[in-house]
C-alpha cells in the first residue's frame, strides 16, 4: 500500500468516526453496532500501529549492531553475550558472526574446549590499521 492511499484511508476513517460526535443515537449499548463507533476504534488501532517502529531484520542492521556491541565492549566477548533484544534467532546470530569474520570485521578466539571436544569462541572487533600516505 503506497503513503499516499494509506493518507486517504485514514482520513476517510477518520470521517467517520467524526460522525460519532453527532450521532443522535447515543443510548448505552447501541454504541457498539454504530460504524462512527467502530471506526472511532480502528483509529486508534492505526495510530498506535503507525506509532510502533518497524523493526529492521536485513543483515545490514545485524552486523551493525553487533559491530556496536563489539566495540562497547573493548573486549572479546562471548556470543552469549551478544544480545540482539529478540531481532533474530541463535542461529542466525551465529551465521551473521562467522559472514562478519568472512569479510574480515570479527575476529574470534578459542576460548576453552569441553570435554566433548565443542569449541567456545569470544569474538572481537577487528581493528582497521590506517595506512600511513607518503
Amino acid at each position: 500500500m503506497t503513503q499516499e492511499i494509506e493518507n486517504r484511508v485514514v482520513a476517510f476513517v477518520r470521517m467517520i468516526a467524526n460522525r460519532c460526535k453527532s450521532c443522535l443515537r447515543r443510548i448505552e449499548g447501541r454504541c457498539y453496532e454504530c460504524d462512527s463507533f467502530k471506526a472511532e476504534r480502528l483509529l486508534k488501532d492505526i495510530e498506535c500501529d503507525i506509532a510502533v517502529p518497524q523493526k529492521d531484520y536485513s543483515l545490514f542492521a545485524r552486523m551493525q549492531l553487533i559491530a556496536e556491541i563489539l566495540g562497547r565492549a573493548k573486549k572479546p566477548v562471548f556470543s552469549s553475550e551478544i544480545n540482539l533484544n529478540g531481532l533474530c534467532s541463535m542461529q542466525l546470530k551465529q551465521w551473521t558472526l562467522k559472514r562478519m569474520m568472512r569479510i574480515g570485521v570479527v575476529g574470534r578466539r578459542l576460548a576453552f574446549r569441553t570435554h566433548s571436544g565443542y569449541c567456545v569462541y569470544r569474538y572481537f572487533l577487528k581493528e582497521t590499521k590506517e595506512t600511513k600516505k607518503p
